[in-house]
């Protein structure tokens, strides 16, 4: 089911569904059926709970069983998060986007997995003020931890740069942003999700 919404703030119209099609292949239907009435469309794909687990499953399934987790190579799927506006960081907020993310680094749970990251600035994109990725973990009993720690810390960054333009995404999939509660996915703090995910994997590391 997509369902629409006026945005004052953005000034323009956005489409939102869960699960089923990707943005792009909603994004090319509608330029396929009207390419004016499309111009300017915001595109907001959400995932069920029931969808994360299924494709944290599938990423552990894709996997060699006999890589360590610690050490095992990077996977495709990354979680994405950037902010622009026209004025560049003043130093109290470097100052603030500093302390945001020694904080998150000195309590990140993971030794050997990857955490909130931020890009060095780019002279020739001054615009973009905030940038940067996080892989996600092999071990799917990790995902959603981490996928919690890192959005909780992009809350706080946006928080600390309200004026901004921000943009968080796992791939194709746009993380809502909730005045209240920032940042979230379904499930990312359901221990029993959490646990669910961790069984797929037996005391070897092979997928059960």
């Amino acid at each position: 089911m997509v369902t629409t919404e006026w945005s004052d703030s953005a000034r323009a119209w956005t489409f939102a569904w869960t699960d089923g099609p990707t943005v792009a292949q909603v994004r090319a239907a509608c330029l396929e059926a009207g390419p004016e009435a499309s111009d300017g469309l915001r595109y907001v794909r959400t995932l069920s709970e029931e969808a994360v687990a299924l494709g944290a499953v599938r990423l552990t399934v894709s996997r060699p069983a006999v890589t360590p987790p610690s050490y095992a190579p990077a996977m495709s799927v990354s979680l994405y998060y950037s902010a622009q506006r026209a004025t560049p960081l003043t130093d109290a907020e470097s100052a603030a986007v500093e302390r945001i993310v020694a904080a998150h680094m000195a309590s990140f749970p993971y030794e050997y997995e990857e955490s909130l990251y931020l890009y060095d600035r780019d002279a020739d994109e001054p615009q973009k003020i905030v940038t940067g990725s996080t892989k996600m973990p092999f071990d799917p009993g990790r995902l959603m931890p981490v996928i919690a720690h890192v959005l909780d810390s992009v809350t706080e960054l946006r928080r600390a740069l309200p004026d901004a333009e921000w943009r968080v995404h796992m791939d194709d999939l746009d993380v809502p942003w909730d005045e209240t509660e920032g940042y979230v996915l379904p499930g990312m703090r359901d221990a029993g999700l959490i646990a669910e995910l961790a069984a797929a994997n037996d005391e070897d590391g092979a997928v059960r």
